[in-house]
């Protein structure tokens, strides 16, 4: 034990291998061995490093870790010389937790704090559904969503501050000068995203980014 910590306080490597994964999970074992045949590990987690090859080595460092996760630097060496560094994350510690409806919710209904709950999720495809409540209190429904069921990304939206036939306010920036015109919306969307309206003077169609409520903004 005192030999992990002085090398965590150090910061040197304390696991070494041909490939990340293995890196990793040396690493974490040194830091909660019972726990590493539940660290979720994904293929994707290493695009920021050079794939394996011949001479090449991993080493890993853990930064620390929690009743969820695990974080741990991972270094790739090519015959002695860094070819890539990466700080990761990865969940241990059972399935993770998803939204679902505690009540129903109706469709184009506000979502509220207490209209969700978690609970943990053990299906396929976890990163398709909303993992925290922070993300969806405030959205809006996209259809009615029974008590219990697991919410999807794509079944919340954001509220609209620009609907289809509003007339809106649109600053176009060029540069340093701004000039600001009426337009007709030509759909809907709520703020930061797209939404196409037309000129009312020239006709003209533009892509716009909603802003606010009534207000849409063209960066050129």
């Amino acid at each position: 034990m005192m030999c992990l910590l002085a090398a965590l306080a150090i910061g040197a490597p304390v696991a070494e291998a041909e490939t990340p994964g293995m890196a990793v999970i040396l690493a974490a074992s040194r830091v909660h061995r019972d726990e590493v045949r539940r660290l979720r590990i994904r293929r994707e987690s290493f695009r920021r490093l050079p794939p394996p090859q011949d001479g090449m080595l991993f080493r890993a460092t853990p930064l620390g870790s929690g009743p969820r996760r695990f974080r741990v630097e991972v270094e790739a060496r090519l015959h002695g010389q860094r070819a890539g560094r990466a700080v990761l994350a990865f969940r241990w510690g059972g399935p993770p937790t998803v939204v679902i409806a505690a009540r129903a919710i109706p469709k184009g209904a506000v979502i509220r704090a207490e209209d969700v709950s978690l609970a943990p999720y053990d299906g396929a495809s976890a990163d398709l559904f909303v993992s925290s409540i922070s993300d969806v209190v405030g959205e809006v429904a996209r259809h009615a969503i029974a008590p219990g069921v697991s919410l999807r990304r794509a079944s919340v939206r954001k509220q609209y501050l620009v609907r289809r036939g509003d007339t809106v306010e649109v600053i176009v920036t060029r540069g340093g000068l701004s000039v600001t015109l009426k337009a007709k919306a030509l759909g809907s969307g709520g703020a930061g995203e797209p939404v196409r309206v037309r000129n009312s003077r020239s006709r003209r169609i533009i892509d716009a980014t909603v802003t606010s409520a009534g207000r849409a903004e063209v960066r050129q």
